[in-house]
Parts: structure tokens; sequence; C-alpha cells
């Protein structure tokens, strides 16, 4: 699929399936294939576009090895929210209907 903005070509959209029917009759070994939606995976996950296990599923892998592929290419798997601790706290208490310390 073609996608266009202000009517000129801004992006492709293959499905993965397709992409590796190509390779293979181009005769490209399956694994660049996918260790390429491995890496895109692992890159939507490191800039928070997926969540951890929309990024397993995407690379194909199961949650524990996409964890192991995060850990073999330094990406952090647990962060500090950039509110920090306290306000993802305030969050989940407000969620559960508690109250909050201060």
């Amino acid at each position: 699929m073609l996608v266009s903005k202000e009517n000129r070509p801004a992006a492709w959209i293959v499905s993965a399936e397709k992409l590796a029917q190509v390779a293979a009759a181009r005769g490209v070994d399956a694994t660049v294939y996918e260790q390429a939606l491995e890496f895109i995976a692992v890159d939507l996950y490191r800039e928070g576009t997926v969540t951890l296990g929309q990024a397993a599923r995407l690379a194909g892998l199961r949650l524990g090895d996409f964890i192991d592929l995060c850990g073999r290419l330094q990406v952090p798997i647990l962060w500090e929210p950039k509110a920090g601790i306290a306000a993802e706290v305030d969050a989940l208490a407000a969620t559960l209907g508690h109250q909050t310390a201060d």
C-alpha cells in the first residue's frame, strides 16, 4: 500500500509476510529478515512507541526472549517514568480508589 501526503508518496506499507516472501524469492537468508524485525521492535520499544509485549509480538519472540534480546542490546526494560515514581504510585492509587499520604 502506498501512503501519500499532499499528493506525494510518503511511505510504502508492506506486510511482514510479503516481505519474507520477497526475501525468500531473492535468496536472502531468512535470519536477516527476522533480525530486522527484532531490531525494529527493540527500537520502537526503546522510543516508547509500543509496549514491551507489543514489541515482543512484533519481533516474533516470546516475552522472555525479547527481554533477553533487549539485555544483549543494552536496552533497559525498566526505567523511571518521566513524572517520577511517586506520580506512578499516585496514579495507581487513584485507579484503585485509594488515597495516598503526602
